[in-house]
């Protein structure tokens, strides 16, 4: 197990106790938590079921029963359990592989806590680059973390295969396999939407060549275009230029692109559909396949 890595401005916590509780866990690593065997039965299901059992006789823990080992570090217990008392400090997630195995607890444990979810799959899926923040997602089981780095992996460029391969360690090959021909396909489709909804240019003396190049290489990235970057285009180009354009067809009038900020968030809402499909996708696959 790795060490929990906190913040050097973080101060320490101690393993979350209660002094007065009437049931112990113990992690694999030896360490007791005191707790409140009422609290963990409303808590969680697994927890009802499991403290439902008869208890041991007591051999070592003074005022309670024998306590209940779990396959969790200590680390990984502690947040599950001061996720269970929101009136307690959270112990700061920043280690990747402690958020997937915190992650992984709260599903086994059927612990329910929308609060804790998302902030554990906001970590995950914003971790760089996006092909890791996807394998964790993967491996912690989270489809909201999932969608988050599906959704950056597609507007990222290359496949993602050129970082260190250690990050897709225990991926399944078919969960790779289908994410690469996904990203394929969802270019493909990003291409022919901008060629649709836009005329390319022609005028060799004012083409835009930076905005082109991101239309073939990565068309999801004209979703996020800085405008910054079209306004100076426009400040270098003619506009009495005719052939100069890039022609909204859907728009039942002729616009141009550089010069029509509508235009340019039609192209970037469409872009965004297509993502969103593109995850919805993914979701179904995750939902109906199980690697073996």
């Amino acid at each position: 197990m790795l060490p929990w890595i906190l913040d050097q401005t973080t101060t320490a916590l101690p393993y979350f106790t209660l002094d007065d509780g009437d049931i112990i866990m113990e992690s694999c690593d030896g360490v007791a938590f005191r707790l409140d065997s009422l609290y963990l039965r409303r808590s969680s299901s697994l927890f009802e079921t499991m403290l439902s059992l008869p208890p041991k006789n007591n051999t070592g823990h003074k005022g309670a029963p024998d306590p209940i080992i779990l396959t969790e570090d200590a680390i990984t217990l502690d947040y599950v359990f001061r996720a269970l008392y929101p009136v307690t400090p959270s112990r700061p997630i920043k280690s990747p592989r402690h958020a997937v195995e915190v992650m992984q607890a709260l599903e086994k444990y059927q612990i329910l806590i929308e609060t804790h979810n998302d902030a554990l799959s906001a970590y995950i899926g914003f971790l760089e680059p996006p092909i890791k923040a996807w394998a964790l997602a993967v491996k912690g089981g989270s489809l909201k973390a999932r969608a988050i780095a599906v959704r950056r992996f597609m507007e990222a460029y290359g496949d993602g295969l050129e970082y260190p391969l250690t990050d897709l360690k225990g991926v399944d090959s078919w969960d790779l396999m289908h994410l690469l021909a996904l990203k394929k396909e969802a270019n493909s489709k990003a291409q022919e939407l901008i060629l649709i909804l836009m005329d390319t240019i022609t005028c060799n003396d004012h083409r835009i060549a930076p905005l082109l190049t991101q239309a073939t290489a990565n068309p999801f990235a004209l979703n996020g275009f800085p405008e910054s970057l079209i306004e100076e285009y426009k400040k270098s180009q003619k506009s009495s230029c005719e052939r100069c354009t890039f022609t909204a067809r859907s728009s039942g009038f002729t616009r141009t692109f550089r010069n029509s900020p509508q235009t340019r968030n039609d192209v970037r809402l469409e872009l965004s559909r297509l993502l969103d499909q593109v995850v919805d996708a993914d979701r179904l696959v995750a939902l109906l396949y199980t690697s073996p």
